[in-house]
């Protein structure tokens, strides 16, 4: 079977399951590493380009391991809201990131096509 027929057949089957990633680029990409297309659409349904879980393949890991894995995640660290926050305050105490609460924009009154950014002394 040529490589365009295995794709397509391939695709076939990935594409409608997978919620994210479902492109013909990465259902070859899938399709290149070896792994069957419903697995491959459980992985990308949950958010895995082939090459982030092929170390979680190669160590058994199988997509709803995956999946339970991320909910204790989301558990033990909270939301993912809470770990945006986590980082954000991270990256400010790294002196990375602006401490986003410590900036104000407002309107310019002199000129309504201008806004003023200030930023808290901190």
């Amino acid at each position: 079977m040529d490589k365009l027929r295995a794709l397509s057949m391939y695709a076939e089957t990935y594409m409608p399951s997978a919620s994210q990633f479902a492109t013909y680029r990465c259902a070859r990409e899938w399709m290149e590493a070896g792994v069957p297309a419903e697995d491959a659409a459980a992985w990308a349904s949950l958010g895995y380009l082939p090459t982030e879980a092929a170390p979680l393949i190669t160590a058994g890991v199988t997509p709803q391991m995956a999946a339970d894995l991320g909910e204790i995640d989301d558990t033990v660290a909270g939301s993912r809201e809470e770990r945006a926050a986590q980082v954000i305050d991270r990256l400010v105490a790294d002196g990375i990131l602006i401490d986003p609460r410590r900036v104000h924009i407002r309107q310019d009154p002199n000129d309504l096509h201008h806004t003023i950014v200030d930023i808290d002394a901190g």
